[in-house]
């Protein structure tokens, strides 16, 4: 399941998560991030999921409008996602094709940028841990 706890899980890896959660705490994330995964919820603004939408924004330029799990159940950004691994290794040709869809090229092409924004972020910051870490002579 989802970290939000929905019936149907989007996101197989998440499962260890949302079984560490208890039932109130899933259904704030749910209300918090209007999730739908299992079906319609009551949008209720939550400040600690406010504050990880404006976290994602600063990092990747957008802030997700729903459940972030919600997306990895759709087919098409399954198939982003697949071809991102084909991406790294100079070889999406082969996964896509030379002329491959337009909106895969374009999903591909977003994914690449936030995938590289949320790394250099997080660069950034386990760099500034480790300065701050250090003892100063």
């Amino acid at each position: 399941m989802p970290p939000c706890g929905a019936d149907r899980p989007p996101v197989r890896q998440a499962k260890r998560t949302q079984s560490t959660a208890p039932a109130a705490m899933r259904a704030c994330w749910r209300a918090g991030w209007a999730c739908p995964c299992s079906g319609p919820v009551e949008p209720k603004p939550d400040r600690f999921i406010e504050a990880v939408k404006e976290m994602i924004r600063n990092v990747t330029g957008r802030a997700p409008d729903t459940c972030p799990w919600r997306a990895f159940g759709e087919p098409v950004v399954a198939d982003i996602i697949n071809a991102h691994r084909w991406y790294d290794t100079g070889q999406v040709n082969l996964f896509l094709g030379n002329d491959p869809p337009a909106h895969l090229v374009a999903g591909l092409e977003m994914y690449v940028g936030a995938l590289n924004a949320t790394r250099a972020d997080r660069m950034d910051r386990e760099s500034e841990e480790r300065r701050k870490a250090t003892p100063r002579r």
